[in-house]
């Protein structure tokens, strides 16, 4: 098997294997804000999959729980004190609607692997992919609800698309975390399997879109993105309208 590493940070690892490639995201994050130091280099990683003529498609495998509530509300905590609060939260709910829109912009198939708990916020990216396989382990957890922040409009925005209006209520108003296999009942996960067999269920799968013809598969995805509109559009209009609830957020958390 042909192996080259794309790129390697403290958060994710980026190998070519033949012609798929794999995206290893492991190492924890100590606070939300993270995800502006690795921006970069993932969004690069994800356009050099889409734009690679060596690769056919790409496999991502998340094999650590993603930030929770402990973790974003220690980072609003330090928000708190900062005079650029607000600039800091636009510039991490940008970072995170970012990412889900160069995934889905892959014209290749892309599926998604979480090992572990996915926090809303992630759930928008990972809703991204063409397909997601969990183990039961993946529940997913609503740290925005419980800390009382306004929920990340790119999760909002696919749910919508997902599971339509009342689908997307009834995830949003409910009061306790999603199983993996609820997610599964509900359409969000593709497959759940044990931990020990999801990186092959991941390729499996991945393998399965790969086998449909390249034209039919390239078009019917283009087509589907055509429903989706436009995400950054739906984020900022979000923004705006969540802006007050992010004050208010924050100035609870200054005391």
């Amino acid at each position: 098997m042909a192996s080259e590493t794309w790129a390697e940070t403290s958060a994710f690892v980026c190998e070519r294997e033949d012609d798929i490639a794999v995206l290893r995201i492991g190492g924890g994050m100590a606070d939300m804000l993270q995800v502006l130091d690795i921006r970069d280099e993932y969004l690069a990683v994800l356009q050099r999959v889409a734009e690679s003529d060596e690769v056919r498609g790409l496999l991502q495998i998340a094999d650590q729980d993603s930030p929770g509530a402990e973790t974003l509300g220690r980072t609003l905590a330090d928000l708190a004190h900062r005079p650029n609060a607000r600039y800091m939260v636009r510039r991490l709910r940008l970072s995170l609607e970012q990412f889900g829109t160069a995934i889905a912009a892959v014209p290749k198939p892309t599926v998604a692997a979480l090992d572990r708990g996915t926090a809303d916020f992630f759930l928008s990216v990972a809703l991204a992919f063409d397909a997601i396989v969990a183990t039961p382990e993946a529940t997913v957890t609503f740290p925005s609800r419980e800390l009382g922040v306004p929920p990340p409009a790119p999760m909002v925005y696919r749910l919508v698309y997902s599971l339509g209006a009342r689908g997307a209520q009834r995830v949003l108003y409910g009061d306790a975390d999603l199983t993996a296999e609820q997610a599964l009942d509900l359409g969000l996960f593709d497959q759940v399997v044990p931990r020990a067999e999801l990186e092959a269920a991941g390729r499996a799968r991945l393998d399965a879109l790969l086998a449909l013809p390249h034209a039919y598969f390239a078009a019917a995805k283009a087509m589907l993105a055509v429903p989706l509109g436009d995400p950054a559009d739906f984020a900022a209009r979000s923004y705006d309208l969540t802006r007050p609830y992010y004050t208010e957020a924050l100035e609870r958390e200054a005391g």
